[in-house]
């Protein structure tokens, strides 16, 4: 066998096992893309939820406060 021989059998089972290995990294990738939006997502929702709660519960306590039901000190 010659060099020429043995550099394109190489080059062959390197382009080989890469095909083989690309769906799978790719996939892979795909997945943990995935959960870093909803991760990112999620506390996106849970901090306007948590904002949108305190302004209700300080529209309560204005709105308590204006009938009279509560007072301040």
């Amino acid at each position: 066998m010659n060099p020429i021989e043995i550099e394109e059998i190489a080059r062959r089972a390197v382009k080989e096992a890469l095909e083989s290995e690309i769906p799978r990294v790719s996939e892979a990738a795909a997945k943990r893309a995935i959960e870093i939006m909803a991760a990112e997502v999620g506390t996106s929702v849970v901090k306007k939820l948590v904002v949108l709660l305190g302004l209700g519960i300080l529209g309560l306590i204005g709105f308590l406060a204006s009938k009279g039901i509560i007072t301040s000190g």
